[in-house]
């Protein structure tokens, strides 16, 4: 929120200058401690107590002088940080009237309507704030942060450009750019544009995943990838920065620009086995493909000659590092050649690589060894310290690692939960025992627990559960947890995720809120395990559950059916041919709706996409029984697009029934139904 000092001062003239003096003593207090009840840098409990602290000292200072706008734009902003924005709303037409001229007052009322979802407004609010102040950076950011939340993601991406160009990249302004990057396709090849993403993925503290389909799309016009009978410069494609960059920091999810990539590695291997040598311009690249393929967990096809000189050259390098003599320089080159292919770790020889620390390695192949080698090491000593892991489950041909990966959350202001659910929802109708309470939030099926930690670390006065039946999942979740400081969460592996329900390791007998994942999907009776866990929600408790759409696994129960009459296992192998088989009929369009997935990209994707027992789907009439037998009432759907978030339905599963015609006309749920629901209640 904006702050303001220069009208802080600002005093009635009728009172004694002492009175005065005192005032603005106040206000500039109750200025401070708001600004630190929104700082990180404080505990939680301190951050509340200076936001009490604030509103008292404001009132105080509203109660002299009730016509101060420096005081009610304070007390607006600290509504609106305790959610009464009708409250807040009050407080600041009032500053605005009588100071319509105040920067500060028009940037908080822009802030205010953003939370109130009134977007075309806040942008007049800020322009207003940009008309008093040209140079205004906060201004221009709450433009941007407009066009952002009405979708209008090329124009934030410049707004956002603009400020990281004239210097203004702090954290929360990356963050936001690369939120408006993930939305974006180049229609052509620019290259200031390359720079800008090659740049942006230089930042370490944002999901640089988000970066991933406006950088393909570049690639693939830079390349004419789409054509056929286009042919690809190598020299260009040694000394392409983007390309590089993408290889390093993410996944490229495009059946073309994965071509591309494995094109490429049978260059660099067709050139070493001729010459015996890797080029220094190929070397960044084999090294960033090397990462890649770990990233992917080695799903990229290789070809018989290809699998041929890799087993030639992890023969040479177990002879070299089988003698005591042996040195890094020696057998660095093969190292990188080889992890283009297969994982150090999993190499007989990788004991041996281990005797050296990672910054042993030049600092050229520390960023491969530690995705090839280091991080999986990590991972089974873990598992092992976890789990009792054996080397067995660890060298075995399944993928097994945790996934998805991660290693960055996205930003996000800390709020209550009940105000950020009920921003998705109609307020009237989210339960009022969410308020202001210490809440127990249970996730089941929580992957990597990434939603699970950035709940622990963004909704305050909360106790994370979370529970997922894959050992590396939890042992993942764990690790990133301890990494990231969070410590009001916990972690379960529970064999029983959709079975019989083991409440041994759980931390309460009922929860304020139960998030089921899409694992739900997977399991072999979603009604009764929703029915068995809702046993465990408190009366006035809320229900998320995320239900597959029929759209969404028509093609992957397609794939899963072949996978079941063949009983594959989900190896490396077997994921590696059945991928190629798919990706050589992408001509025929017969799976672009898979192509856009980004699962599909990636070893464990494909695993949780094709090898599940059970992959089940629905359809609103059979959303609506299941809740109607549940004895469960709809609140609302949440991640919908704003145009539809005033039909919000009332709560009565019925009701759900509303959204069938306009479904159909809009299509608004493509991928999955997310919604709430609670016990049922009755309105008169």
């Amino acid at each position: 929120m904006a702050s303001s000092t220069s009208r802080l001062v600002q005093a009635s003239e009728s009172l004694p200058v002492k009175d005065q003096a005192e005032i603005a003593r106040n206000l500039l207090t109750a200025n401070n401690l708001y600004n630190l009840a929104n700082s990180a840098q404080y505990e939680q409990e301190e951050r509340e107590d200076s936001l009490k602290l604030s509103y008292e000292l404001t009132s105080q200072v509203l109660k002299q002088t009730p016509d101060s706008a420096s005081a009610l734009s304070l007390m607006a902003r600290i509504n609106m940080d305790l959610g009464t924005l009708d409250d807040a709303e009050a407080l600041l037409n009032k500053a605005v009237h009588i100071a319509p001229k105040d920067e500060n007052i028009r940037l908080n009322e822009g802030y205010l309507r953003i939370a109130k979802r009134q977007y075309i407004k806040a942008e007049e609010s800020f322009l207003c704030a940009l008309a008093i102040n040209s140079h205004s950076a906060q201004a221009f950011s709450g433009v941007a942060l407009t066009k952002l939340r009405k979708k209008e993601y090329l124009c934030a991406f410049n707004h956002y450009q603009s400020l990281v160009n004239k210097g203004y990249d702090s954290l929360h302004i990356r963050q936001l750019l690369v939120e408006s990057a993930e939305f974006l396709s180049a229609d052509f090849y620019q290259e200031s544009l390359a720079s800008s993403i090659i740049e942006a993925f230089e930042w370490t503290d944002i999901d640089r995943s988000k970066l991933s389909n406006l950088a393909t799309s570049l690639l693939i016009h830079k390349y004419d990838l789409k054509n056929d009978n286009a042919t690809i410069d190598i020299k260009m494609l040694e000394s392409d920065e983007l390309f590089l960059a993408c290889l390093e920091h993410t996944t490229l999810h495009s059946i073309e620009v994965e071509g591309l990539v494995s094109e490429f590695r049978k260059m660099i291997i067709s050139e070493v086995s001729q010459t015996t040598s890797l080029r220094d311009e190929l070397l960044p690249f084999a090294i960033a493909i090397g990462i890649y393929s770990a990233n992917t967990d080695y799903a990229l096809m290789m070809q018989s000659d290809e699998e041929q000189f890799i087993s030639q050259l992890i023969h040479e390098i177990k002879t070299a590092t089988s003698q005591n003599s042996w040195l890094i320089e020696d057998i660095l080159g093969a190292l990188c050649i080889v992890s283009m292919y297969e994982p150090l770790y999993q190499q007989s020889y990788s004991f041996q690589l281990l005797r050296e620390e990672l910054c042993d390695w030049p600092q050229a192949v520390q960023s491969l060894m530690k995705v090839s080698l280091y991080d999986l090491s990590d991972e089974h000593c873990v598992n092992f310290d976890l789990y009792g892991q054996s080397m067995e489950n660890v060298l075995s041909t399944e993928l097994n690692r945790a996934y998805p990966r991660w290693d960055s959350l996205s930003y996000f202001h800390q709020t209550q939960f009940y105000d950020a659910i009920s921003a998705e929802l109609d307020n009237k109708f989210v339960p009022e025992s969410l308020k202001d309470s210490a809440l127990n939030i249970l996730l089941v099926g929580c992957e990597t627990g990434q939603r699970a930690i950035y709940m622990a670390k963004y909704f305050s006065n909360t106790f994370i559960t979370a529970i997922d039946n894959s050992p590396s999942n939890i042992a993942y979740a764990k690790n990133m947890a301890a990494k990231l400081g969070i410590t009001n969460i916990k972690f379960v592996v529970s064999d029983s995720l959709f079975s019989d329900i083991d409440t041994t390791n759980l931390v309460t007998d009922l929860f304020d809120v139960i998030e089921f994942s899409g694992k739900l999907n997977n399991s072999q009776h979603p009604k009764e395990i929703i029915k068995q866990w809702t046993s465990l929600l408190s009366d006035e408790g809320v229900l998320r559950l995320s239900l597959n759409t029929r759209s969404a696994t028509e093609t992957i129960n397609n794939i899963s059916k072949l996978v079941k009459e063949r009983r594959l296992s989900p190896t490396v192998d077997n994921i590696r041919h059945l991928r190629n088989a798919v990706s050589q009929e992408h001509a025929s369009g017969l799976w672009n709706s898979l192509f856009s997935k980004k699962d599909y990209y990636t070893g464990g994707g494909c695993k949780n996409l094709f090898f599940k027992e059970h992959n089940h789907s629905f359809d609103l009439n059979e959303i609506n029984n299941l809740l109607f037998e549940l004895d469960l009432s709809f609140i609302g759907f949440v991640d919908l697009p704003d145009e539809f978030k005033s039909t919000q339905s009332p709560t009565d599963p019925n009701h759900i029934l509303t959204w069938i015609d306009l479904d159909k006309e809009k299509n608004i749920f493509d991928e999955s139904f997310e919604f709430y629901c609670r016990k049922s209640i009755h309105f008169s």
